[in-house]
């Protein structure tokens, strides 16, 4: 299959809500989420969303092709504890730019990893 990317500001908001666990979702593009409360009814109800670079349907006209490359055609949902996240942006240097938290999807598996170098 392929890869999805997230800018390190994208999931450092996601991560900012504060739950221990978060989901990377393919319906209507890709995306990363957090969800604190028990329904969207009730007043604690607080989510977070960050689609990935070009999969947004807000944004990117050809965003359902693209997403499909990526990561196939069935909708999903995959649930990680938010260190995994927190371990991957670890790994790049401190005054790293241009960090960008990458998604390698497979048919059995999803790696996390990070890449910077230069550039905004």
């Amino acid at each position: 299959m392929g890869t999805v990317e997230f800018k390190a500001s994208q999931v450092k908001e996601v991560l900012a809500l504060g739950t221990a666990k978060m989901a990377f979702v393919h319906d209507d593009g890709c995306y990363i989420l957090a969800r604190k409360g028990d329904n969207k009814d009730s007043k604690d109800f607080k989510q977070v969303v960050e689609y990935a670079i070009g999969l947004d349907p807000n944004k990117d006209p050809d965003f359902y092709e693209d997403a499909r490359r990526a990561v196939g055609g069935d909708d999903f949902v995959e649930h990680f504890d938010r260190s995994a996240f927190e371990e991957a942006l670890r790994q790049a240097p401190a005054r790293a730019k241009n960090v960008k938290l990458f998604l390698e999807v497979s048919e059995d598996s999803i790696g996390i990893g990070v890449s910077w170098g230069k550039g905004a």
